[in-house]
């Protein structure tokens, strides 16, 4: 089966993909519950990866394969929670992904697959939480990616970027709320897919 009947050849050979994986982490309360702490490790391997190879170059007729070889994703996260008080809250992330895909007899970073992601997030509620102002700032590292606008299709770098959003609400009358929100304030340029933004 395919997306494109002309030029997509089916696989009747095809098998489902099979992952096994386990995550392990621990969490840590403290000032008397109003922060906590806490990190996982977390470790996969893919097995029967589906992808898609090019059978003829003159039609550029496809058909799904299964990869030979296995996927591996392991990596860790960090949380961190703090309330400085019932109305200011600071929650904060990090995760560290290393992935890599079989390819001949090597293994080579995965697609598509940020190395470095965190996020730090602040909420304020406010007149007795009748409204509410929230900032988050997230980082997203550089990432590889094909570039399949041009054959032949080479493996591009997609930079880092940073967003900052902002979004506030006010409950006028129990049943009418005003909202707004700015989604990547600074007008940072990010791309998470090649050719693509």
């Amino acid at each position: 089966f395919g997306f494109d009947p002309g030029n997509f050849i089916g696989n009747p050979d095809l098998k489902p993909e099979r992952s096994k994986g386990f995550d392990l982490g621990i969490e840590q309360a403290f000032l008397q519950g109003k922060a906590r702490i806490g990190a996982t490790y977390f470790n996969e391997k893919l097995e029967d990866e589906i992808g898609i190879v090019t059978v003829d170059f003159v039609t550029f007729a496809s058909t799904p394969i299964n990869q030979e070889g296995k996927s591996k994703r392991e990596g860790v996260e960090l949380e961190l929670y703090a309330g400085f008080t019932e109305d200011l809250t600071l929650t904060a992330n990090y995760s560290f992904t290393d992935s890599t895909q079989p390819e001949g007899d090597e293994d080579v970073r995965e697609i598509r697959r940020p190395r470095h992601q965190a996020a730090i997030n602040f909420n304020h509620a406010f007149f007795d939480r009748r409204g509410n102002v929230n900032l988050n700032f997230s980082y997203t590292s550089s990432q590889t990616d094909v570039d399949f606008t041009a054959f032949p299709f080479e493996s591009v770098k997609l930079n880092a970027y940073t967003l900052v959003n902002v979004t506030g609400e006010y409950a006028l009358t129990p049943w009418l709320t005003l909202f707004a929100r700015a989604e990547n304030l600074f007008d940072e340029k990010q791309q998470d897919v090649a050719g693509y933004q």
